[in-house]
């Protein structure tokens, strides 16, 4: 997990010139588009250690865990959407010009990156920036190629906030059939390295999902996820090797990595 710092005041200053006023806009752009995500590190070094086997059912738990834990990011962080909201936030300070100041927001036009860090995409970005008080306001700009097909002309696809060292913060992503509601909305909280947490809450229909919650406190993590046909929950203790996957109907457990009763 990186931390990126946003450290800026757009303030205004002056009412005398556009130069000086030009000149108070320090607003860094934002580097990184979701800064909390599923911590899967645990079940990689399993993996690179001596993974128990598949195919032995006594270790089914533990499989069921590592696998909704998994999809959880994958649902919400390698959507097209999600993912070319990452792309251009990426990116996008590589090829941004320097802001100007207009109507008391830092204002970066035009931003466009190459089509082949983007997926083939052509497209053009404007983002927007303001500081209001302990937060930054953000508003994106989209006009040209979406992922699945068609394209969007000056639509404003995402809004967000986020605190000045960016410890917490919330995107919303819109799409064309509903501009005035998030269809989309990532939220993040980080205390430290290894405490932290995310909440996502989406249309279905849109993105496959209703909700997403993680929560991490140094070795423990839970999951919480619905596709829309009901909640399901995941835990896993990275010291213990043990965990848990619940459901409507029931909870199994594992510890020691195999299959065990719940307490």
């Amino acid at each position: 997990m990186t931390f990126i710092f946003l450290i800026a005041s757009c303030s205004d200053n002056s009412s005398n010139t556009t130069v000086t006023e030009e000149r108070s806009c320090d607003l860094s752009f934002p580097s990184e588009f979701a800064p909390v995500t599923v911590d899967l590190s645990y079940f990689v070094n399993q993996s690179q250690q001596e993974e128990p086997d598949p195919e032995n059912d006594q270790f089914s738990t533990y499989y069921e865990v590592e696998e909704l834990a998994a999809q959880a990011n994958k649902m919400v962080f390698e959507n097209s959407l999600m993912n070319l909201a990452s792309s251009f936030i990426s990116h996008g300070s590589r090829f941004a010009n320097d802001p100007t100041f207009e109507n008391g927001a830092c204002v970066w036009e035009s931003i466009n990156p190459p089509p082949g860090l983007v997926g083939g995409l052509e497209f053009s970005v404007t983002v927007r920036g303001r500081s209001t008080g302990e937060e930054l306001d953000w508003e994106i700009i989209y006009d040209g190629d979406l992922p699945d097909s068609g394209s969007l002309d000056e639509f404003r696809l995402i809004t967000g906030r986020s605190s000045k060292n960016n410890l917490n913060g919330e995107w919303n992503l819109f799409v064309p059939s509903n501009p005035n509601e998030p269809a989309l909305t990532y939220s993040w909280s980080i205390q430290s390295d290894n405490n932290y947490e995310f909440n996502v809450t989406a249309d279905p229909d849109e993105f496959g999902i209703l909700v997403v919650n993680y929560m991490k406190q140094e070795v423990d993590n839970n999951v919480t996820y619905d596709e829309g046909t009901g909640l399901k929950e995941v835990y896993w203790n990275e010291e213990t090797n043990s965990g848990w996957i619940q459901d409507s109907q029931r909870r199994k457990c594992y510890d020691n990595l195999l299959n065990s009763e719940c307490e």
